[in-house]
């Protein structure tokens, strides 16, 4: 009569466990993509408002910014913004996870304890 909660307990223990591994490799890769995207904002910061090489001044305040397998000449401004936007949903999903995270190990923490109970 006990082993079908025992069963019950190992499976959402291993569950767990699996989602937990998982929120871990998500949030590891979430912290080096906030690494890449602060560097790239320093980067973008450090460079001067007026591209030196174009006597035009078609150039002035806009950077190359990465499209596909091309590249489209942007508004620096307009760069910093879509970079920091982008800082802030990083932000959120590693604020998600980290809530995530703290919930599955209380889970486990839990189902661990219920299952000694129950094999006393």
């Amino acid at each position: 009569m006990s082993q079908p909660p025992i069963q019950e307990m190992v499976s959402s223990l291993r569950n767990s466990r699996t989602q937990l591994s998982f929120v871990d490799q998500q949030l590891t890769q979430l912290k080096q993509q906030e690494l890449v995207l602060k560097n790239t904002i320093e980067e973008v910061n450090s460079l001067p408002l007026s591209d030196a090489s174009d006597d035009s001044g078609s150039t002035k305040g806009k950077v190359w910014r990465s499209c596909g397998r091309g590249f489209v000449l942007q508004d620096k401004k307009v760069y910093l913004k879509d970079l920091k936007q982008n800082n802030d949903t990083l932000n959120e999903h590693m604020r998600a996870l980290s809530i995530k995270k703290e919930y599955l190990t209380t889970t486990i923490e839990k189902t661990v304890e219920n299952m000694k109970k129950h094999m006393k």
